[in-house]
């Protein structure tokens, strides 16, 4: 049996609405800013609270107040918030309607992992476009913009499309030492003592599908979640053995790889698409965006001396 885990952090909104709670303070503010309810706006935090596996704020007497954790998570939000205004589709006004629309196509953990911090780290690089986000499902279906980046192992391209090799992706299933140390470690011969946690969205590797689908039925029980966050964010507490997927030299502490289980290595790709990527800010960008693409999926992180 599955468990749907309300949890995404692939949606802007939720992102969003933790600027408004930083800028804004008071509910009635916030609320007529976001043009939300209440239960929507506590969903809204308790998601993202979820996705990023703290508390972000607290509320008292009408009043929201950012933690320190919250408050880390703003100031990166601040730089970048102008700059994906368009992922949602709220439409353009007079002083964004003249910039370059730039589509990028990616999957939500790629997104939140490579895509939000490289925008903070160089937001003076896409101030010149209108960034728009499209979905996963759109990795299926050919660009169609004046300017498109597509990051994946598999999606469709055209033939006018530039295509590049920037690395590859190593997936494998994992438990973390706190269930290890409570169930044991999951092997072949013992799956239907185990409990598996399954992320609804594709990893980087579609074809690691299979492998994922075959030691799920054989589990005892497991959950569905919607994001790679989440999925780690419950192993690391205990509740269950998950997949990993990530460079050749990304190590997390506590997390046992269990190769064994199945494990598979794919290239990964960034396809460009539209004219707008052969001179001037988009040649720029195109040559950043390759650079710390290669270098995130070497090592897991943006640049060498970067945190991990």
């Amino acid at each position: 049996m599955a468990l749907q885990l309300p949890t995404s952090s692939r949606e802007w909104d939720l992102y969003r609405t933790l600027l408004s709670i930083g800028c804004l303070k008071k509910l009635d503010l916030i609320t007529a800013d976001l043009t939300i309810s209440l239960p929507t706006l506590r969903r809204r935090l308790a998601r993202l609270e979820v996705v990023h596996a703290c508390k972000l704020a607290r509320f008292a007497d009408n009043r929201y107040s950012l933690t320190s954790a919250g408050q880390t998570l703003i100031n990166d939000l601040h730089a970048v918030d102008d700059v994906l205004g368009g992922f949602n589709d709220f439409g353009y006004n007079s002083t964004t309607v003249s910039r370059e629309v730039l589509q990028i196509r990616s999957s939500g953990r790629v997104l939140e992992e490579f895509w939000l911090p490289f925008i903070a780290v160089k937001p003076e690089l896409f101030y010149s476009f209108r960034v728009r986000f499209l979905t996963p499902e759109s990795l299926e279906t050919v660009s169609t913009g004046p300017m498109s980046v597509s990051v994946g192992s598999h999606f469709t391209v055209s033939s006018l499309d530039q295509v590049e090799h920037v690395g590859t992706s190593i997936s494998c299933f994992a438990a973390y030492e706190k269930y290890i140390q409570k169930f044991g470690q999951p092997t072949a011969d013992n799956l239907k003592d185990h409990v598996f946690i399954r992320v609804k969205e594709a990893s980087w590797d579609a074809h690691f599908l299979g492998e994922t689908e075959t030691v799920e039925r054989r589990c005892n029980h497991s959950f569905l979640v919607d994001s790679y966050g989440s999925a780690h964010c419950m192993a690391k507490a205990g509740l269950g053995f998950t997949v990993h997927s990530g460079s050749r030299q990304t190590s997390i502490s506590g997390l046992k790889l269990l190769p064994l289980l199945g494990r598979s290595q794919t290239p990964v790709h960034a396809s460009f698409c539209g004219d707008a990527w052969r001179g001037g800010q988009g040649s720029m960008l195109r040559r950043a965006i390759l650079q710390l693409l290669r270098t995130f999926l070497r090592t897991g992180r943006l640049s060498a001396g970067q945190d991990e």
